[in-house]
């Protein structure tokens, strides 16, 4: 079965698309992505994959998930999500406990991005939660982004205690793999106003500075990602 994936994958990967992911997800030495490998495909055809093979073996979900090349562990995620939404209570528990112990494989901001709302934020929708504030403190700013990005299944519902009570949204960091717009303007935002404006920058310059950005010094928005 994951030989199959693994040609579906490659039959639309191109080089000069990983070239330019290899630039934009900052593999050089001492940047946050150091050493990712990418085939360059596009994540219109890895949804159309994910799609195809929704009903992948849990033990070749893992494979690819524990891959050395970013679009095999990023389709293993987009596969989790879908397997998440339709799985029973069981199967449900079983993905969420397979997601947590291979979060060193989650290792770039659209990888948590894709999967930690839909996967971990789902799970504790009606659970503990103390989970989150684990993640938060922890080393790795893998598994902190993901304690962040699994409270906005909250926030989409109006429940923004989690994201208050974060260690990771209270605190002002620097690293570029928070900055990154998804994360940072809905910590920002309701850290701010108790309220966000907006949980997503909705992908605009002026969108996003007119909901959740706006501020007048630039080391203020710098939870933009760049977008501004």
């Amino acid at each position: 079965m994951v030989r199959s994936v693994r040609r579906d994958l490659r039959a639309v990967s191109s080089a000069r698309r990983a070239a330019v992911n290899r630039w934009f997800f900052k593999t050089g030495p001492g940047d946050y992505g150091e050493g990712d490998r990418f085939l360059g495909i596009t994540v219109p055809d890895l949804r159309r994959i994910a799609r195809a093979h929704a009903d992948l073996p849990r033990n070749d979900v893992l494979r690819l998930l524990r891959s050395k090349w970013h679009e095999e562990r990023q389709l293993a995620l987009l596969i989790l999500v879908r397997q998440y939404a339709h799985a029973d209570e069981r199967g449900r528990r079983a993905i969420h406990r397979l997601y947590l112990r291979n979060t060193r494989w989650i290792n770039s901001w659209d990888l948590v991005d894709a999967s930690a709302a839909q996967i971990v934020g789902a799970h504790l929708q009606k659970g503990e939660r103390n989970i989150l504030r684990r993640l938060a403190r922890s080393k790795s700013v893998w598994e902190r982004r993901i304690a962040m990005i699994a409270t906005s299944h909250y926030i989409r519902n109006g429940d923004f205690a989690d994201a208050l009570r974060s260690p990771t949204c209270s605190s002002t960091t620097s690293t570029i793999s928070f900055r990154k717009p998804l994360a940072g303007c809905f910590a920002r935002s309701a850290t701010t106003t108790g309220r966000p404006k907006s949980v997503f920058c909705g992908g605009t310059r002026t969108r996003c500075r007119e909901r959740c950005c706006d501020t007048p010094s630039r080391s203020s928005r710098i939870g933009c990602g760049g977008n501004i």
